[in-house]
């Protein structure tokens, strides 16, 4: 997996080769622009001019050499910062995918987990509704009904008092009155 540090430098790599292509090219370039020019003057040539004529064919023959050895040398680097910038896109690729896969897994748990949530509130819900209420309904009734039995056994117990007391009244004032 190439880094972005590895892509800088292999296309610092790439540059430093398009540039020795271009300086070959320049250079077959003037070579051939003296051999051209030589050649032009061809009837007016000395012993020096067939010398420089020989040693110009001779460099513009390794120029081209140069040149294609830079050009396939530039291609190759090329190549190579391709290379690598398509392995970085394919690892970031594969990266988001990954994340991706990790986002949809942890979004289905907390959807399967709001769910469950949801139905445990609902069977408390439920639960609270179906048991709790009529237990707490029943028991406040019995206690309700427990007060007004006590309630009720209180009047009566002070009510057959109070019908005593007025009987006992009455016997003491029929029997005042019968004598």
């Amino acid at each position: 997996m190439e880094s972005e540090l590895d892509i800088a430098r292999l296309r610092e790599k790439a540059a430093q080769a398009k540039d020795a292509y271009d300086q070959a090219v320049t250079a077959r370039n003037v070579s051939q622009r003296d051999l051209t020019s030589l050649l032009e003057r061809k009837h007016t040539w000395t012993d020096a001019d067939i010398s420089n004529f020989t040693n110009l064919v001779r460099s513009d023959h390794n120029l081209n050499h140069a040149v294609t050895s830079a050009k396939d040398a530039l291609k190759k680097a090329e190549l190579e910062v391709d290379k690598a910038f398509t392995a970085l896109l394919n690892s970031i690729l594969h990266r988001y995918h990954e994340e991706q896969v990790w986002s949809d897994k942890i979004r289905s748990v907390s959807t399967y987990g709001s769910l469950i949530v949801l139905v445990i509130n609902l069977i408390v819900f439920l639960g609270a509704i179906a048991v709790v209420e009529p237990w707490k309904r029943r028991r406040l009734v019995r206690g309700l009904e427990e007060q007004v039995k006590g309630m009720v056994e209180d009047v009566e117990h002070t009510v057959t008092g109070e019908f005593e007391e007025v009987k006992s009244n009455m016997a003491s004032v029929s029997a005042t009155l019968a004598a």
